[in-house]
This record gives C-alpha cells, sequence and structure tokens, in this order.
C-alpha cells in the first residue's frame, strides 16, 4: 500500500510539472460571460497596505476627513475604519479631484468587481447599512464632467433607511436604484462593466441594473470609502468596519 502511495503522488507531482494539471488565476469574473483578460488585481494578501497599487487618505469626502491610519490590511481583508464623526476612511488606485498618484484606472469597456463586506446590522430582509460606505469609480477631475459610478453604495438619504444602491453620475445627469436584497454585514461582490453609453452592474453574479452612461470615456480610479452622510447617526468602530477581500479588473479579449 505504501508503494502504491507513493507512485500516485509522484505521478501527480509529474502531471504538474508538466503543465498538464493548471490552476485558475482569477481568469474570469464572477459578472458577466465572456473572454476576460485581468489587468489589475489586489487580494490583500501582504501585511500592509501596498501603496504600489493604492492612495490612503488625504482627502475629504462624504462628509469626513480620510486619515491613513483608518486604513490597514488584517487577515488577507483591506480594512476601513470610521473612528470618529469627523475621521473616516478612503482607499483609491488613482487621482481623485486631481489628488493621489495614478496606480491603476479603469478604461472604457473594462469590468471590474470587488468582494466587500459592508457593515450593518444584518444579515436579512431589511437590514440595510451603517454610516456613508461606498465602492465606486470615478473621473480624476471636473467632478461629474468624467463621470462616477456607484458600484455599490449606502443611501441614507432614502426615506427607507439607509439601503445599497446603483447609481451613476455624469454632465447633467445624476441617477440611481436601490438594489433589493440583505446586503448587509455579509460578504457579497459587487461588479461594473463600463460600457461606451451605459453601465452594467453585477452583484454576487447577477446583473442587477443598467444605468445610462454619458461621460467621455476617460480612465476611473476606483474608490472605497466610509464616511458619513449630513446629520446621519454614526455607528463607530469596531462593529462598523468595512472589509475587502479582493479587487480583479479585466478587459474583454
Amino acid at each position: 500500500m505504501r508503494t502504491k502511495i507513493v507512485a500516485v503522488l509522484t505521478g501527480l507531482l509529474l502531471v504538474v510539472l508538466s503543465g498538464a494539471f493548471t490552476f485558475p488565476a482569477h481568469s474570469a469574473p464572477v459578472g458577466p460571460p465572456g473572454t476576460w483578460g485581468l489587468v489589475f488585481s489586489d487580494e490583500f494578501n501582504a501585511s500592509t497596505l501596498d501603496l504600489n497599487k493604492w492612495n490612503n487618505g488625504g482627502k475629504r469626502q462624504n462628509g469626513v476627513r480620510n486619515i491613513r491610519s483608518n486604513v490597514w490590511v488584517n487577515r488577507g481583508k483591506a480594512v476601513l475604519n470610521l473612528s470618529s464623526t469627523t475621521t473616516g476612511a478612503m482607499l483609491y488606485s488613482g487621482p481623485v479631484d486631481g489628488i493621489g498618484s495614478n496606480h491603476f484606472q479603469l478604461s472604457e469597456g473594462e469590468y471590474v468587481e470587488a468582494r466587500v463586506r459592508f457593515p450593518g446590522p444584518g444579515p436579512g430582509p431589511g437590514k440595510h447599512l451603517y454610516n456613508w460606505t461606498a465602492w465606486w469609480t470615478v473621473g480624476s477631475d471636473n467632478w461629474p464632467s468624467l463621470g462616477e459610478i456607484d458600484i455599490a453604495e449606502a443611501s441614507p438619504w432614502e426615506d427607507t433607511g439607509n439601503p445599497v444602491s446603483a447609481n451613476y453620475h455624469g454632465p447633467n445627469r445624476h441617477i440611481g436604484s436601490v438594489i433589493p436584497g440583505s446586503w448587509s454585514n455579509a460578504y457579497h461582490v459587487y461588479g461594473a462593466h463600463r460600457k461606451a453609453s451605459s453601465i452594467d452592474y453585477y452583484f454576487d453574479g447577477r446583473l442587477v441594473k443598467t444605468l445610462p452612461a454619458n461621460d467621455p470615456g476617460t480612465p476611473h480610479s476606483l474608490v472605497f470609502n466610509h464616511g458619513l452622510f449630513s446629520g446621519q447617526t454614526a455607528v463607530l468602530a469596531p462593529k462598523s468596519r468595512v472589509r475587502v477581500d479582493w479587487v480583479r479588473a479585466w478587459k474583454p479579449r
């Protein structure tokens, strides 16, 4: 028996070394079908945030000042913290309002998705999110003339509380829609396919919304942030932390 086990293991090793057996390398998104080539990814498996991929802090956004100490990496996740009613977190891959280095920007025709856990009292029907958190893309300057794609955004201005919505902002265009479902306090994959005249939004691989777009198609930075809406009651750390498991972007082949 021992000889047979050794023979089997040796055979498997030879198959792997010969290239006949390969491991997937995130070759396909969870969202849209088709043939895609990976152009950007971060699995957050390092011990610290990769500053060759991300800018951190240095901006005021969504009602708070974003500070570097409110973003860190822990156990394969990027963590975004709201530490007070005036200090939050922002993680962005390229310039926003002209601020930040350009590490990666999403081009027209490309698809991006991230596996994110937004904080809230859920999971469960009707369980909305804490604070003002979002996963989005935006042009580097002259907002909203270069466009903004809110892939998944807590919406504290809604009459029904703080649900998750998919939104688009462009020249003279501000549109969006609440996405029904339970998105609170659990990991979900949120993605957007940026097309020339529309945006397809995917939640957990399912097309949930298509919105028209009218920006000029210039590249967009990837953004995560954790802020607070005006007049909103804050839920502070640790139970309100946003956790990002991974981020990946593809272009069609």
